[in-house]
């Protein structure tokens, strides 16, 4: 099964659900409404404004206890390029709300920053946005990318180290802090994972707790300014999770970042998962001219999501963002 706009798009969106397990989504703000067994959250849209343009939020907030929390940004994948996927597309809406509200429900404030409102593309523009990104994703020869993503790329850094900034001072209706600036991470998805990692390369001074890069990569540019740095770079540890048979980013991306971290001395872990591509997917279940997904392999990659993971997964992150118990006298 060839690679295609479609697949990524899809495969993206459905990486967000795998990470973590279906949820009640709640109403914007007031009184959270959940189904009995999960905590409760509060959920709101909210925005910034940079560089003259509004940047969509969607933010998730625990419904109980005190802050401040310990904060998480989400980076989209590819599928943001389409300002309707995301704003008015039902299903990529309820996919991000399960991602986001889990990752409240278990003690963080999270926004889903629409990083790709900076550079507002009608969907013909998109579409051939996300065919040049594809495309160049495969390019190791040193090539420059289509202009517009040379244009953008740099665009969508920025925006997403402002969407860091406003997480950090983002406040509740007393005028308290909700979250605690000091532990804040970044979780990029696919296109997200190369932006956040691109981010946290070019913006050291942002200071990051936390990273972790799904299925993306770091362009050239950047693993060089790593390299290339004397003293070497402060880097925030990093989770990588690739899959061994991904033909849209080859796992060779995400191995290639893993060691470019440990030869930096930052800290880093690395999961690689055999047999499967993008977004835990079994090809091997998925007939070479399907248009969809059949249930078969969506079953196959939810259990490998579910199962493995999302308990490596939520471990890192809270070793970083959460507060650990004192050792033992």
């Amino acid at each position: 099964m060839k690679p295609s706009m479609n697949l990524a798009r899809w495969l993206a969106l459905f990486t967000a659900t795998l990470l973590l397990p279906p949820v009640a989504v709640c109403s914007d703000g007031g009184e959270p409404k959940t189904k009995a067994g999960p905590k409760p959250l509060v959920r709101k849209d909210v925005k910034f404004t940079t560089a003259g343009k509004e940047i969509a939020v969607w933010q998730y907030v625990p419904g109980e206890g005190n802050g401040p929390w310990p904060g998480m940004v989400l980076l989209h994948g590819i599928e943001g390029l389409d300002p309707e996927v995301l704003q008015k597309d039902f299903e990529a809406r309820l996919l991000y709300d399960q991602l986001g509200s889990r990752i409240a429900q278990l003690g963080y404030v999270v926004h889903l920053v629409h990083y790709c409102n900076c550079t507002p593309f009608n969907k013909n523009e998109a579409k051939k946005v996300e065919e040049a990104l594809l495309k160049h994703i495969h390019v190791k020869d040193g090539r420059k990318p289509d202009p517009t993503i040379e244009d953008c790329y740099p665009l969508w850094m920025a925006t997403s180290r402002e969407g860091v900034k406003f997480l950090r001072q983002c406040k509740d209706a007393n005028g308290k802090p909700m979250v605690d600036g000091a532990r804040v991470g970044v979780v990029g998805l696919s296109m997200g994972g190369f932006i956040a990692t691109s981010m946290v390369v070019e913006y050291p001074d942002l200071k990051v707790t936390v990273l972790a890069n799904i299925f993306g990569g770091v362009p050239e540019q950047h693993q060089k300014k790593v390299r290339d740095a004397n003293p070497k770079m402060v880097l925030p540890p990093l989770l990588v999770m690739g899959g061994e048979t991904d033909k849209i980013v080859p796992e060779e991306f995400q191995r290639e970042l893993f060691l470019l971290w440990r030869q930096n001395k930052s800290p880093a872990e690395a999961h690689f998962y055999g047999g499967v591509g993008h977004a835990f997917l079994d090809e091997t279940l998925i007939p070479r001219d399907a248009k969809t997904i059949p249930l078969a392999a969506k079953q196959k990659a939810l259990t490998m999501a579910m199962d493995e993971a999302l308990p490596t997964a939520m471990r890192y992150f809270g070793r970083y963002l959460q507060p650990q118990p004192a050792p033992k006298k």
